[in-house]
């Protein structure tokens, strides 16, 4: 069976502007899709830095990663770990893919749950 990590990155305003627009932006891959890799010869830790710095400047042991959902559908070889990650706006540097608003985003339903459960403030 093949294991999947995908990382939803979630950049978060710390002041709430109530007129303003969304105050949650994503990262996302070349495709405008949410960042996965396959595990292979390495532990979920390590791959899940790895996917980490492939796309950004973030340490894991910095900005701790939360297991938010683990998918496995019926009759299928593959499942898949997915991890959210809060972080406050504008510290983040990209190595590759974008930051893109939440409307610019077409969310699949299977990572809508995990988006859901995780926390939009800091505080």
């Amino acid at each position: 069976m093949k294991t999947r990590i995908s990382l939803i990155i979630l950049e978060i305003m710390c002041e709430f502007q109530v007129f303003g627009g969304s105050n949650t932006r994503f990262v996302v891959d070349d495709d405008y899709n949410i960042m996965s890799k396959y595990i292979t010869t390495k532990t979920a830790e390590d791959t899940l830095q790895d996917l980490m710095y492939e796309y950004t400047n973030i340490d894991a042991r910095l900005y701790n990663p939360k297991l938010m959902d683990f998918i496995h559908e019926e009759k299928s070889t593959e499942c898949e770990a997915v991890y959210t990650l809060t972080i406050p706006r504008d510290i983040i540097s990209l190595n590759k893919g974008y930051i893109v608003e939440e409307s610019e985003l077409f969310i699949e339903n299977k990572y809508e749950r995990a988006i859901r459960k995780t926390p939009r403030s800091f505080y």
